[in-house]
């Protein structure tokens, strides 16, 4: 259980948010990352792939 309470706040501190988390908040953040972070745009691969997991896991959390 801790340990998925610490996997929450990792993959919300990724998308750069703080409470409280909303779908709407989580896709704004993950659209301004992307943005900044996409391979195609000059970042690296591996932290791009972070950011999408963080993604979909705050997603899932939130229900969405």
């Amino acid at each position: 259980r801790v340990d998925e309470v610490a996997g929450q706040q990792d993959c919300f501190a990724l998308l750069e948010l703080t409470p409280p988390y909303t779908v709407e908040a989580v896709k704004r953040a993950y659209r301004r990352l992307a943005k900044q972070r996409h391979p195609d745009r000059g970042g690296a691969a591996a932290p791009f792939l972070a950011l999408q997991s963080a993604y979909r896991q705050a997603l899932k959390l939130l229900g969405a």
